[in-house]
């Protein structure tokens, strides 16, 4: 979405830090505003703010844990604007405490308002979104909480992390479509949150309260905690990267760079343990990786071809026409295999057709990379290459090895793909001695 202007947003949690900021920040690119918040006076003096920057908008008191209220929301929104370009799934709470003496309460709570609240949003908005054709997009605001968890904020990370995880699926569901996805992963950001959420805590008697088995501390803590939120980024400026990123179809909104290291830590930790694990399994006997291959024979017209014993084959769905695919353990690298007829100008320009295709189908950045004549062991003329295929996240670029060959008037394609960064030399090396085990001998 490059132009926002007459365009229709909802904020939730508008009445307060970065829903205000967004909400101000949308109409002031001439967007109309749907703006939503529990609380009735914040909403009155947020809605009074935007009205005198000239654009429409509505205010709409609303529990987003609330999936009854959430409905009304959205029928609301639509009646009044008849669309929804943006949606800002952005209110939410504070808090956590130790899990071994939380209340079922204090996790109904949280994930009500953090999880459901993102979620009940999608569930009530993204059909009708879908239905308009028009360009959309959602924002579903999550924390670096949610990529990152520690000790003390417990409930908080389970819902945030719940919050990335759905996006970055919706956001793969969604490809191909006109409404896009993003996650705000903001750090120490000027709000209320904090105090927000203790104030609205003291109204759920039934809450485990931290305060009361040890008062000092958790007062000090919660001080030190308001105290990196004061001296944190600006709301508007969260914002303002928000909009960018909608217009740079970005997933991944992270505000500050600073948490990469943190992050990149934590991807570190995680690969020590998983190499440690298998390296102390292939030790005592318990790992081995496989070393047997497997057949796949066509009958018509007659090829076969081996992989490895770990690759597991996948049926195609009706709309898929390959005849056979195999992807390994981990579903990357994947061998599949297609049979079609003989293209115009044969083996010389088939690589191109299919990045062609590809681009096409699957709107990305496609590119031949590497194209060669070779041959099979069995003398049968082929040709292989490389496919360099962009992810839709601009990041993830997949490689797609491609080896040709004709055989009975028919084209018999290959094709083995890996994430890039998976595809080194030897990923390289051991893919293509899979692509040229393909034989025509009877």
């Amino acid at each position: 979405m490059k132009e926002l202007k007459q365009k229709v947003a909802v904020v939730t949690g508008a009445g307060d830090g970065i829903g205000h900021a967004l909400a101000l920040a949308f109409a002031k690119e001439g967007m109309n505003l749907v703006l939503v918040d529990i609380s009735p006076d914040s909403l009155e003096t947020v809605e009074h703010e935007i009205r005198e920057l000239g654009v429409e908008v509505m205010s709409k008191v609303t529990d987003v844990s609330d999936r009854d209220q959430m409905f009304q929301l959205a029928d609301a929104a639509y009646e009044r604007f008849g669309h929804v370009h943006i949606l800002c799934n952005n209110a939410g709470i504070g808090g956590g405490g130790p899990i071994s003496e939380l209340q079922m309460e204090n996790w109904d709570w949280m994930l009500g308002v953090n999880l459901y609240g993102v979620i009940y949003g999608v569930h009530y908005f993204l059909k009708r979104m879908l239905a308009s054709g028009e360009e959309g997009h959602i924002v579903n605001t999550a924390s670096i909480a949610g990529m990152l968890a520690g000790p003390v904020m417990s409930t908080y990370h389970v819902a945030k992390f719940g919050v990335v995880a759905f996006s970055e699926s919706l956001f793969h569901q969604l490809r191909g479509t006109p409404v896009g996805v993003s996650v705000l992963c903001p750090g120490f950001v000027k709000t209320s949150i904090v105090k927000n959420g203790r104030k609205l805590a003291a109204e759920k008697k039934e809450l485990y309260n931290l305060l009361e088995q040890n008062r000092d501390e958790a007062l000090i803590a919660i001080d030190n905690m308001e105290r990196r939120l004061e001296n944190g980024m600006s709301p508007g400026t969260v914002a303002q990267m928000v909009i960018n990123s909608i217009q740079a179809k970005r997933l991944y909104i992270l505000p500050d760079p600073e948490f990469l290291q943190f992050l990149e830590t934590r991807m570190n930790v995680i690969r020590a343990h998983t190499l440690d694990l298998k390296d102390t399994m292939a030790s005592l006997g318990v790992y081995q990786p496989p070393s047997e291959t497997v057949t796949y024979t066509h009958a018509h017209p007659h090829f076969s071809i081996m992989y490895p014993s770990d690759w597991v084959e996948q049926r195609p769905m009706p709309s898929q026409n390959f005849v056979f695919r195999a992807v390994s353990s981990s579903d990357s690298p994947d061998m599949t295999l297609y049979v079609s007829d003989i293209p115009s100008e044969g083996l010389s320009a088939s690589l191109h057709t299919l990045s062609q295709k590809l681009a096409s189908t699957q709107g990305t950045d496609v590119q031949v990379t590497s194209e060669k004549t070779t041959q099979l062991a069995d003398g049968t003329p082929a040709l292989e290459g490389e496919i360099d295929m962009g992810d839709m996240d601009g990041v993830n670029r997949l490689t797609i090895l491609v080896l040709n060959a004709i055989h009975k008037q028919k084209l018999i394609s290959v094709r083995l793909l890996c994430l890039r960064l998976r595809c080194d030399a030897a990923m390289k090396q051991k893919l293509w001695d899979v692509a040229h085990s393909l034989s025509f001998q009877s």
